[in-house]
């Protein structure tokens, strides 16, 4: 590799340190996980099952926290999304999601289901029943029930879940309806916002927005219930390069996390500590140094400038500050061998050319 070679690609390195944020990942390993739809800009399942859901009027809107793009909302007049896949293999399973009614209108309204018809008896359904006994929280399955009261105008978590014994709706993480003997195998599909095309002259269309669906293949404890509404219930923390510390406040969010100090290829064996502000010492000598690298003495200078700051302020020791002395001093040699073999390389060139 030419010395001009080895310069691009360190600062190809530093303007990844030093630029816009890396992309999160918000693919999910949670045990169990079927699907997983952040709605984050889009509806893709990002539990990595490539269930992805089909979209049909609903629109990207504002989410709990106020992030744009980030929420679905439905009109319920003909929105709706769909997807076709097993969201459980038996009877133990849980649907969580975030969902705010806006309807001002008594009706019934389809919030989650499998199908978009009639109740089979393997088919489930969470929605608002305003002619539900015992309140317009409804849970159907088949022609079995559980109701619970039902709040409107506010963001809520909800949680169904079938433990193969019985079939309970959680809303933010407390026991809100429960049939005691009710338990299926649910049939294939998932439907979201509505949609009852037997029957046009009485659709069950939701008006409000959705948020967050999680499906395991598990039924969820009311002990997991409750941490994941406290969890889901606070502001999402971005740490784009998993150092542990909040992007907000890092002032390298694209850190450079390798154990040791490594100066242009060559190992300085510093451990590369982690600083308050977000910052490895290897962050530090790129950021303090960048303006320098076209020029070799220039960034020996400036690195060794650096290694005394970091010693003077007790962050590195004398013989580290020595290290990394040495390891930009071994860097800049093999940079100017390798200009004296290319200048001796273009010599040979022209002495070529002359013959």
């Amino acid at each position: 590799m030419t010395s001009m070679k080895r310069v691009l690609s360190l600062i190809v390195l530093i303007t990844s340190t030093i630029g816009i944020f890396s992309p999160i990942s918000l693919a999910s390993s949670e045990p169990g996980l079927v699907a997983y739809y952040p709605f984050s800009g889009n509806a893709n399942d990002q539990s990595g099952n490539g269930n992805d859901l089909a979209v049909f009027g609903a629109i990207l809107v504002q989410d709990r926290f106020g992030n744009f793009n980030m929420a679905y909302r439905f009109d319920g007049s003909n929105d709706y999304m769909s997807a076709s896949f097993d969201t459980s293999s038996d009877n133990t399973f849980s649907w969580t999601f975030w969902l705010r009614d806006l309807s001002t209108t008594d009706s019934i309204r389809r919030w989650l289901s499998t199908n978009n018809t009639n109740a089979a008896n393997d088919t489930v359904i969470i929605r608002e029943n305003f002619a539900g006994r015992g309140g317009a929280l409804e849970l159907l399955v088949g022609r079995n029930d559980a109701h619970g009261v039902l709040e409107k105008g506010q963001w809520d978590y909800y949680a169904v879940v079938s433990d193969s014994v019985s079939m309970k709706v959680y809303v933010n993480g407390v026991l809100e309806a429960i049939n005691p003997t009710l338990t299926v195998d649910p049939e294939p599909g998932l439907f979201v916002g509505g949609f009852f095309d037997n029957s046009p002259t009485r659709p069950e269309y939701f008006e409000g927005f959705i948020d967050d669906i999680r499906l395991f293949d598990d039924g969820l404890t009311q002990a997991e219930i409750e941490q994941n509404f406290l969890n889901e219930s606070l502001p999402p923390i971005f740490d784009a390069d998993a150092d542990g510390i909040e992007d907000e406040f890092d002032l390298c969010p694209n850190s450079i996390l390798g154990e040791t100090v490594t100066i242009g290829g060559i190992d300085s064996s510093v451990e590369n500590q982690l600083q308050a502000s977000g910052c490895t010492i290897e962050d530090e000598l790129y950021l303090q140094c960048s303006g320098d690298f076209l020029d070799e003495d220039g960034f020996e200078d400036c690195v060794e400038q650096v290694a005394g700051q970091l010693f003077e302020l007790g962050v590195i020791t004398e013989d580290e500050e020595e290290s990394l002395e040495d390891a930009v001093e071994e860097f800049v040699d093999t940079l100017e061998d390798e200009d004296d073999s290319d200048e001796d390389e273009d010599d040979d060139s022209d002495e070529d050319d002359d013959d």
